[in-house]
């Protein structure tokens, strides 16, 4: 079917005139009957208004539904690129032109794509469901405020940025379009100036929910005209449908909670939602004290103090003295954890604490001692030298003091001698490390190799804990803050579906994106997870964790991120190199000892699979191969051999592990439980408390494929 046809075919479809699409293109309507009587298509650069003012997009308006369904399912990228640049090398430059066009058009086109997405992202608002299972739009901001009236202006404002889109209602598939008489009629009408006060106020943030409000909408049902004023656009009547909204109504929960307190003031649940209450009204301090309030009665709360310890590090300074005292409880679980001896509970436990109090040494002692336990001794060195940049030489129990022999007015700790005897015994035995021979310092080396998007849906109202979901999906992003190899980044605000998360997952160039989602009763916490690849939104795998018994929303998410490591390869990158040794940003910590074997592969080469975990990168792009000879905590240098006569290696190419030695599974393996590690055959594996669960890895599969270019880019080169 040619183009015009296909035009004409959706104003029949949408019931729209000739002249009404003149009206939202631009294009004058002679030119549009042209179309039709001499049997002729559009020109390129008006293909994007068409579509926008159709509501189609450009592979419906320019290709047939074969041709839609093969670009769906291709998946052989190279292939048709290089049919591609056969076509351009041999047309001439006129077809050249229009395919750049094209080209430029498609960019357009995503960008007006972005665009949209981002301004619905940028609304606060969900849907849920009651439980009698109808669709309710949540508001969560309140943006149009007012003592005694709500300004229509603003709103009249606000409503026109929805003017010129197309929405589908749910449950009868109709499809409506906004008009530019819609700001007006909202915020003008007799009704809008006759209601007062609360209505007022929610009619004006319903605003907000427009798309979502129209999308649940339900009832049909038609309507006739009664009134003079509606001849022109509803003579004949009109359809009418009924939705749902809601608005946070602060201040009546402040008073319910106040009332339930004031009957039986150990009621820590009251506590918790009055604090959540005050925090989105901007009372942080008495959110701070609702909280504390809380898990003085309920220490085992872990969602309220998820959320509590969430609300200090959003507003409370680091040098605040208070957050020692709020640093405590994770102190006594490590110490709890040591006494079992669990090692990856209670570093994780001096991690929480340090995220609340960064600034307290005490707490970064123990943390550093327990580095010095496992073996990690640069670690270990990097936290005493933090510890005597920021100790205050005075103390009051003489017991514990000694005096400098040069300088007797000088007074230290015998834990500061000890920390300055074990750093310059450290610094000697370290002199000849990798990081002083090659002259470089780890602690500046960036080792993200993968960025990941955290995102989650609104659910059914909850009995237990509100807003469980962004607590949880905040606690899931924090919990992956020790681990180099990875940038997590979180949404949170909910998202409308899978659709939403893809689009906001690949305009801000993830790897992967996950749409989590928890479950909570009285002595248990869940947590599923769906894992899609952002580069093709097909699912990776998905997670389903269950715990019970006291700390389960910590064990799950401990479980959470072993999880997630466990499907991602280990990759590192290429420092330096010289006469046939590299050094590469791979270490003891990342679970690689001596032998270990790497593909090294030409920087930006890899990618991740269409289907499944794992990735590929195409064979012409392995440059050769790289084993570990020495490997200190953080880096590694060891035997290049290169594939071809040529060596095109250079710093920044990466290195894939293909192969871990033997001794791998050693007790000499010290492989954090934040950080991937791998067994013999290059899969990952669970190193930690929890390895004696049932807890089978995914895993990835280094299958090699094709790779996919920028096109566009490809074609440009060869002008």
């Amino acid at each position: 079917m040619n183009i015009y046809e296909k035009i004409f075919d959706r104003l029949a479809e949408l019931h729209m005139s000739q002249i009404e699409l003149s009206r939202r293109t631009g294009i004058a309507t002679s030119t549009i009957s042209d179309w039709r009587k001499k049997k002729i298509n559009p020109q390129a650069d008006k293909l994007v208004a068409i579509c926008k003012a159709l509501d189609m997009s450009l592979v419906d308006l320019l290709c047939d539904g074969d041709e839609k369904e093969e670009k769906v399912v291709q998946t052989d990228y190279m292939l048709d690129e290089r049919h591609i640049v056969e076509v351009f090398r041999t047309s001439d430059n006129e077809i050249r032109r229009r395919l750049l066009k094209y080209f430029e058009l498609v960019e357009i086109c995503n960008e007006i794509n972005d665009n949209n997405a981002l301004k619905k992202n940028n609304r606060n608002v969900s849907v849920i469901q009651d439980i009698d299972g109808n669709n309710i739009v949540v508001i969560n901001d309140i943006i149009f405020k007012g003592k005694r009236s709500i300004n229509w202006k603003d709103v009249r404002e606000y409503l026109k940025n929805y003017v010129g889109d197309f929405y589908t209602i749910a449950s009868t598939g109709d499809m409506v379009y906004i008009g530019s008489d819609l700001p007006n009629e909202y915020s003008g009408s007799k009704y809008t100036h006759s209601i007062k006060g609360t209505n007022a106020k929610a009619k004006a943030n319903a605003a907000q929910g427009i798309p979502e409000l129209i999308e649940i909408a339900v009832g049909k049902h038609f309507r006739e005209n009664n009134e003079e004023k509606h001849w022109r656009n509803a003579k004949f009547g009109w359809y009418r449908y009924d939705s749902r909204f809601a608005l946070p109504v602060y201040d009546e929960v402040l008073d319910i909670c106040l009332f339930r307190i004031g009957r039986n003031r150990n009621l820590s649940d009251a506590w918790y939602l009055m604090g959540l209450s005050q925090k989105k009204k901007g009372d942080v301090e008495g959110a701070l004290k609702s909280f504390e309030t809380g898990l003085s009665l309920n220490p085992q709360d872990e969602v309220m103090r998820a959320c509590f310890e969430q609300t200090v590090a959003d507003n409370i300074p680091v040098e605040d003295s208070r957050r020692q005292g709020w640093a405590s409880f994770h102190i006594s679980k490590a110490r709890e954890y040591a006494a079992k001896f669990d090692g990856p509970g209670e570093r994780f436990e001096y991690q929480k604490a340090l995220s609340v109090a960064p600034l307290d040494l005490s707490v970064r002692q123990n943390f550093a001692d327990l580095l010095s336990r496992e073996g990690l001794y640069e670690l270990y060195l990097k936290q005493l030298d933090f510890i005597s940049a920021n100790s205050v030489p005075v103390v009051t129990q003489e017991d514990n003091v000694r005096r400098n022999e040069n300088s007797p007015e000088v007074k230290k700790t015998a834990v500061q001698i000890r920390n300055e005897d074990s750093a310059e015994a450290l610094k000697n035995l370290m002199a000849g490390n990798l990081s002083e021979r090659w002259n470089v310092d780890p602690f500046y080396l960036d080792k993200t190799r993968w960025n990941i998007g955290l995102y989650f849906q609104k659910k059914n109202v909850r009995l237990i804990h509100a807003d469980l979901e962004e607590i949880a999906v905040r606690a899931a992003g924090d919990i992956f803050s020790a681990v180099p190899s990875t940038s997590v980044d979180v949404l949170t605000e909910p998202v409308g579906g899978y659709s939403d998360a893809f689009r906001h997952a690949r305009s801000s160039g993830r790897d992967y994106f996950i749409i989590i989602s928890p479950e909570e009763s009285e002595r248990s916490f869940g947590l599923k997870a769906y894992i899609y690849s952002a580069r093709t939104g097909t699912k990776t795998t998905e997670i389903d964790i269950y715990r019970t018994g006291n700390d389960c929303m910590a064990r799950t998410l401990r479980r959470f991120r072993r999880s997630v490591l466990d499907i991602l390869p280990i990759r590192g990158k290429i420092v330096a190199a010289t006469n046939g040794t590299l050094l590469v940003d791979l270490g003891r910590s990342d679970g690689i000892t001596a032998g270990s074997k790497f593909d090294v592969v030409r920087r930006g080469s890899i990618r991740t699979k269409d289907r499944g975990p794992g990735i590929t990168y195409d064979e012409k792009n392995i440059l050769g191969t790289f084993t570990a000879v020495t490997v200190n905590e953080e880096l590694c240098s060891g035997e290049y051999k290169k594939r071809g006569f040529y060596d095109v290696m250079n710093a920044g190419d990466e290195v894939v592990l293909v192969e871990l030695s033997e001794n791998s599974g050693s007790s000499e393996s010290v492989a954090s439980s934040a950080r991937p590690a791998a067994d013999s055959s290059g899969e990952p594996v669970v190193q930690n408390s929890e390895s004696n669960e049932d807890a089978s890895s995914v895993k990835e599969a280094l299958k090699i494929q094709p790779r996919e270019s920028e096109l566009v880019g490809l074609i440009r080169n060869i002008i």
